[in-house]
């Protein structure tokens, strides 16, 4: 699964992000909405967007997410409602992925 998107209003996953702290857009124990799977990764309104009234989001890894800056993730997303049944699917198929590139 690489893409899937419902309409950009649409949340589609409430996710609760665990992990370091970053700036104002992830903060840990936080509950975020996610409107969108793209290649992989969650389409997240965070912290900065709620400030900014953005709908858009930023995307995130799938498997640890880490800050804006292109710094590795530290945390993992906890799934706290999943309203098309497709996050847990796409994050073990990641994980999966992963696994198979390290032991090869």
């Amino acid at each position: 699964m690489n893409s899937y998107s419902g309409n950009r209003s649409s949340i589609i996953v409430k996710v609760k992000y665990i992990g370091e702290n970053f700036s104002f857009a992830m903060i840990d124990g936080d509950v975020y909405d996610c409107i969108a799977i793209e290649h992989g990764m969650l389409r997240i309104i965070d912290g900065s967007c709620k400030i900014e009234n953005d709908r858009i989001g930023y995307l995130y890894s799938a498997l640890t997410p880490g800050s804006l800056f292109g710094e590795d993730g530290n945390g993992v997303w906890e799934i706290i409602e999943d309203f098309d049944s497709k996050i847990a699917d796409l994050i073990e198929n990641l994980k999966s992925q992963q696994q198979l590139n390290h032991s090869g």
